[in-house]
């Protein structure tokens, strides 16, 4: 069967997480040669020494040492070679094509990695090496994406703390050259890598705001859809963004109307509807709210059901019953679990037993909602034996 280096696999699994030591040094010295002591990024996992690999595939010092081509040339040649069945060194060609900035090169180098790989002259540490060179040099800043979500996923892998904050600079660095270089998806996971709670890892809210906003402003995506929130932290939590959310509610407005981001139109019909950063508008606001629950954003479903509630006058519709127990027991929020707990208790509309009701709101309780939890206490939830 085909290995298939995706991203999600050159991600995933322990053998990635093992070469990952073959690397580090490889990147930072813009040479393919492999440590000799253990690096930060050894972990536990099935051992791979670097001086076992096959060969790597042939450079193009080795195939034409006399070559002074431009990148067009590099990479025509490289194809041509492919075609009479040189692969190899048809490969190195075309690295050498990404390497003076042929974006079409570059991107014909998984599949062609792949092969090589099938092949057994080349390996994922030649492949891994090319990725962080290449991201490294600023000759395709997509790699630097890769390349860094690569050492997060390992780090999360690790419980070595010192493992892991080297494992995190290694990250933060491929990703800063891919964002200074314009990537706006490095931008968007290098802001990630400052606001989501890692054990061992330090976090910057503010570092994080200005990346996500970088990563929208270039191109919109969800990254534009995390902006309030992460914005929100940055200025002590509690929702008490006032001013900014001016800025919160342009960002969501570009990532929905321009990125077909559902999560970025899921946030902007809330803040049309609640009126925040700008005018109220609550016909367009429920309509983006109910068409992103609909596409099954949890937090709009969520807003949907209290709409739907206040629109009927707190009646308890099937619809509305619907929305609470779809984003309590899928989307685990803990006010949608409180609420069908009250419907169950003291309405006949849910159509389910009496006994739910404890159940409900045990779970609202486990979610963090001290209100459920004091309900519990008060003996009002017991559960019935």
């Amino acid at each position: 069967m085909r290995k298939q280096l995706s991203n999600a696999a050159l991600a995933g699994g322990k053998l990635f997480v093992a070469i990952l030591g073959c690397l580090v040094l490889a990147v930072s010295a813009h040479a393919q040669s492999c440590p000799t002591e253990q690096t930060i990024a050894s972990i536990d996992a099935p051992a791979v020494k670097c001086d076992e690999q096959p060969d790597p595939p042939a450079s193009v010092a080795d195939v034409a040492p006399e070559a002074e081509l431009s990148p067009e040339e590099f990479h025509t040649r490289g194809k041509a070679l492919i075609a009479e069945g040189k692969a190899n060194d048809g490969l190195a060609f075309i690295v050498a094509a990404c390497e003076h900035r042929r974006m079409e090169a570059c991107v014909e180098l998984q599949p062609l990695y792949e092969a090589a790989i099938d092949r057994g002259e080349a390996t994922l540490v030649d492949y891994g090496v090319s990725v962080g060179l290449l991201c490294a040099s600023g000759a395709y800043p997509p790699f630097c994406d890769l390349y860094g979500r690569n050492f997060i996923e390992a780090l999360d892998q690790s419980d070595n703390s010192e493992r892991r904050r080297g494992m995190m600079a290694q990250a933060r660095e491929m990703l800063k050259h891919g964002c200074d270089a314009g990537e706006p998806n490095s931008c968007g996971e290098l802001g990630r890598t400052y606001y989501v709670s890692r054990q061992d890892i330090d976090n910057d809210y503010a570092l994080a705001v200005e990346l996500l906003k970088k990563s929208c402003d270039i191109s919109p995506s969800d990254f534009c859809a995390e902006y309030p929130a992460v914005l929100n932290l940055a200025m002590g939590g509690a929702g008490q963004i006032g001013e900014a959310a001016s800025e919160a509610r342009r960002l969501l407005e570009r990532g929905c109307n321009e990125g077909n981001s559902i999560k970025s139109c899921g946030g902007l019909g809330e803040l049309l509807y609640m009126g925040i950063g700008g005018p109220v508008d609550r016909t367009t606001g429920a309509a983006l709210v109910q068409n992103a629950c609909g596409q099954g954003l949890m937090p709009s479903c969520f807003l949907h059901y209290r709409i739907l509630t206040g629109n009927n006058g707190g009646v308890p519709t099937s619809e509305v019953v619907r929305l609470a127990r779809l984003t309590c027991e899928q989307g685990r929020v803990a006010r949608a679990c409180f609420d069908m707990a009250e419907m169950v208790a003291n309405t006949h509309y849910t159509g389910l037993p009496s006994a739910a009701a404890p159940e409900y709101m045990a779970f609202a309780c486990q979610l963090g909602l001290p209100e459920a939890c004091a309900q519990i206490e008060s003996g009002r939830y017991a559960r019935q034996e």
